[in-house]
């Protein structure tokens, strides 16, 4: 069983998407385990089916990770629990990728900045891109203030071209795996710039749990006008009775998996 169930809920005319819920919250914590300890490539394998084996991990990095985990006197860990968001975020991008599709990996600390993911789909056969991915990632109890002020500012600024040297030099770096000549990189650049395959897709924690059709579209209000086809407008929430506490006792399951590990 997948740690993540997706079902399609598409919120016309503003975009699609779907809905997540965790279907095994140990393999989930698990795999968002691995991450944090920066074994991502090892947390991919798994989710292909690759058995888990025994994992070490510094005594150094297990104290640090276990620290951000549990935020001393921190009464707003928003941090933990937007990083802890993101990596579930990126599972969900894998579970749902394609043969020949590249992600780049999430972030490995609560404070760094920059594009929160991008999913790379190559044609090995014609050895080109067929569609980027902008994925943009919030963990919040105001979603639909993240969505306007914030994720639109981003997609708008990805779709304008104005963040084009952050998006060729993400998207080829990550195609590096299928051994690019120098003229189809140029290619690759070029098609980019000119046609423009992208997709953006946002991710929000949400509640109520049953959060209804009528609060998807008024969250994902002003997407269609991004101007381009829905098909290349993604909204998926993440709903949750009571986000808060839904990451604080998450964030004890990642810490115990993590304090499992040898060193």
């Amino acid at each position: 069983m997948a740690p993540l169930a997706f079902t399609d809920v598409p919120t016309p005319p503003e975009c699609g998407g779907g809905e997540w819920r965790v279907q095994n919250s140990e393999d989930l914590a698990g795999l968002v385990a691995l991450v944090m300890i920066g074994r991502a490539a090892h947390a991919e394998a798994v989710l292909g089916g690759a058995t888990v084996v025994p994992t070490r991990v510094a005594a150094v990095t297990k104290a640090k990770i276990i620290e951000n985990l549990q935020p001393a006197g921190n009464p707003d860990p928003w941090h933990r629990d937007g990083h802890l968001f993101e990596i579930i975020c990126w599972i969900a991008a894998r579970l749902s990728a394609g043969n020949g599709d590249v992600i780049s990996p999430p972030h490995h600390s609560p404070t760094q900045q920059g594009l929160d993911s991008l999913r790379v789909s190559f044609d090995e056969v014609g050895r080109t891109i067929t569609q980027a991915t902008v994925f943009e990632f919030k963990c919040t109890d105001d979603a639909r203030d993240k969505f306007r002020d914030e994720i639109m500012r981003t997609f708008r600024a990805y779709h304008s071209g104005e963040r084009d040297p952050e998006l060729l030099q993400t998207a080829v770096a990550l195609l590096a795996g299928f051994n690019l000549a120098d003229a189809e990189r140029i290619a690759i650049y070029d098609k980019l710039i000119q046609e423009r395959p992208l997709v953006f897709q946002a991710a929000l924690t949400v509640t109520p749990e049953a959060f209804a059709p009528a609060r998807r579209l008024s969250l994902f209000n002003g997407f269609s006008a991004l101007g381009c086809h829905i098909e290349t407008r993604l909204g998926d929430t993440f709903p949750l009775a009571e986000i808060r506490s839904w990451f604080a006792g998450f964030a004890e399951v990642v810490r115990a998996k993590i304090e499992a590990m040898d060193v």
